[in-house]
């Protein structure tokens, strides 16, 4: 069974596609990885025939329209609104906000944060990547206010800063790749999250996380200097706490929040029930 992603800049197409790729010898897929600026709709499709296609709003062109009539294949939308078609998705994607949009009649998934274990699940501690703090630049601008939390942190902690977005301050690092990014967050003792979606890969790691953006009851949140001081204080120096925070943000990440969790949704919404139970079961195999 051929699946095509096309290689855009949404996050949750590469999730699924790095997903796919790990289980691809479990269930006898075959996830391939489409670039829409090199290859037109028709010739992807007159070259591989897929079985299942994701596919953007934008894509839904004339040349879906030919596709439509002459091949046999489902497709995941992803898409805020409904649009007039002339094939009817098997699933939509979406974002949390656009759930209402849709009708009951098409079964829509959401595009949720969750940990990315398929990139993250081989990291390990090195020595030379450790710190106290860890903060990650990769939700955007740098506002005032994180600024001033980053200000306090690196003055205050053996802070080191990761990310896209530059900063002006000596502890930060740079852009870093996939891998060493699990490092860094597997390397340190806190991880401090600005935007509630980085939490989920040091849950998994069994690394403490902060966030300034709530992403789920369990972890722990601040709202100024000293309530972050106070949190920070308190893994630092108490090991029970410490040890029961850890264990219990990492049951929230395997109670349905890994982007497995969401690529199975989405198979199985379109019943592709073999590859949802493979998805979920590589998951409990991943279970550290």
């Amino acid at each position: 069974m051929r699946i095509i992603i096309p290689n855009l800049a949404i996050p949750t197409l590469h999730n699924v596609a790095r997903c796919l790729e790990s289980i691809k010898n479990n269930c006898g897929i075959e996830p391939l990885l489409w670039d829409c600026t090199q290859k037109s709709l028709i010739d992807m499709f007159d070259e591989t025939h897929p079985d299942i296609i994701f596919l953007h709003s934008s894509q839904l062109d004339a040349a879906f329209s030919l596709v439509s009539q002459e091949f046999n294949f489902k497709y995941i939308l992803i898409a805020d609104q409904p649009m007039p078609v002339p094939k009817n998705p098997a699933a939509v994607l979406t974002s949390p906000s656009s759930t209402k949009n849709w009708k009951d009649n098409i079964p829509v998934v959401v595009a949720t944060d969750g940990s990315r274990i398929a990139e993250i699940h081989s990291a390990s501690y090195d020595s030379t990547m450790a710190s106290d703090i860890l903060i990650q630049t990769n939700g955007g601008q740098i506002t005032n206010d994180m600024f001033n939390y980053i200000s306090f942190l690196t003055s205050s902690y053996h802070t080191k800063v990761i990310g896209e977005t530059p900063v002006a301050f000596h502890q930060y690092l740079g852009k870093v790749n996939i891998f060493e990014r699990a490092t860094f967050i597997k390397s340190t003792r806190i991880l401090i999250d600005f935007y509630g979606t980085e939490c989920w890969d040091a849950a998994y790691l069994k690394v403490p996380a902060i966030c300034r953006k709530k992403a789920a009851d369990n972890f722990w949140e601040f709202n100024n200097i000293k309530e972050l001081e106070v949190r920070i204080d308190a893994l630092l120096h108490n090991e029970q706490k410490r040890s029961k925070y850890i264990e219990e943000c990492y049951e929230t990440v395997y109670n349905g929040n890994t982007q497995y969790h969401v690529a199975a949704n989405l198979f199985q919404c379109i019943n592709e029930n073999n590859i949802a139970q493979t998805l979920h079961s590589f998951v409990k195999e991943l279970q550290v």
